[in-house]
């Protein structure tokens, strides 16, 4: 009787066993559900996260080229600076009537040279002789009207045209 007595109680304890595992097996469902739901949510996340980054990435690169372009135009700046410091009109008015005195001279001066050049240019073209003038060659005056164009007409188109 010892045995069925030990049979009984693995019977009775089996289906106690059963429930425990099925109750681990549920457990272990849920939080394979719930591990799978977070990997998803993780994975989604990454790929936001990948977005966000690319983003940032060409943002980054557009703030790079807007300070390299703000250093190139502080570096002009700072030199346009430098170059007028060194050409820095003089700030005592006095010395500015002076400097602005000796402008107005060399300007007269260049234009004085400038009309005295024009005037020996004119003398210069005027005593010049046209090729019309046979004055100097036993004849008394100019022709102008030696050579006159004989008007020839085209075979080709029938246009007149001078030769």
């Amino acid at each position: 009787m010892a045995n069925s007595e030990n049979e009984e109680a693995i019977l009775f304890d089996q289906p106690q066993v059963y429930k425990e595992l099925e109750n681990k097996f549920d457990s272990l469902l849920f939080d394979s559900n719930f591990l799978t739901n977070k990997c998803h949510s993780l994975q989604k996340e990454i790929s936001d996260l990948k977005e966000e980054k690319e983003k940032l990435q060409t943002l980054n690169n557009d703030q790079k080229k807007i300070i390299q372009s703000l250093q190139d135009s502080y570096f002009q700046t700072t030199e346009k600076i430098k170059a007028f410091e060194k050409n820095k009109l003089p700030e005592n008015s006095k010395d500015e009537n002076i400097i602005l005195k000796r402008e107005v001279k060399e300007l007269r001066n260049d234009l004085s040279q400038f009309i005295k050049s024009t005037e020996t240019f004119q003398k210069i073209i005027g005593s010049q002789m046209t090729e019309f003038d046979k004055t100097g060659l036993g004849f008394n005056q100019i022709y102008e009207n030696c050579l006159i164009p004989q008007r020839l007409k085209c075979s080709f188109c029938d246009k007149k045209r001078t030769s």
